[in-house]
């Protein structure tokens, strides 16, 4: 699962570039924040 949030995070990176910003999420914090983006993902996803 984590290696999926690692993934999914850079690959979401292009969509997700201003929000980083806003939250000043650094490279270290992509797995964490990961986690958010699967949640994300799988929702829309679904739709």
């Amino acid at each position: 699962i984590l290696e999926d949030a690692v993934s999914s995070c850079y690959a979401s990176q292009k969509v997700t570039q201003d929000l980083a910003r806003i939250l000043n999420i650094k490279p270290l914090k992509c797995s964490e924040f990961g986690k958010e983006i699967i949640s994300r993902m799988r929702g829309m996803k679904r739709e």
